[in-house]
């Protein structure tokens, strides 16, 4: 739990590196259009379809749906609330 504070208390409330954003991207695309091709970024990779993925294995996307399925149904609370 300390480090968990600590953690929170010292970041800035957003993605800092490429790979965490296409961390995020690949689930995103996951959820939203149920396959895993993101926009080109940095470190993407072009595939035989023309659509541009992560070049890093699905486990961590994974372990980021439930916290991206949090978000949305926060932001959509929100949306209502307001």
């Amino acid at each position: 739990m300390p480090f968990f504070l600590l953690f929170i208390g010292l970041t800035r409330g957003h993605f800092w590196t490429v790979d965490e954003i296409e961390i995020y991207q690949q689930a995103e695309s996951w959820v939203e259009r149920d396959n895993f091709a993101i926009s080109p970024i940095v470190n993407t990779v072009q595939g035989r379809d023309g659509n541009y993925y992560v070049p890093y294995g699905v486990g961590q996307s994974m372990l980021a749906l439930p916290f991206y399925g949090v978000g949305r149904a926060v932001r959509r609370a929100l949306d209502d609330a307001g």
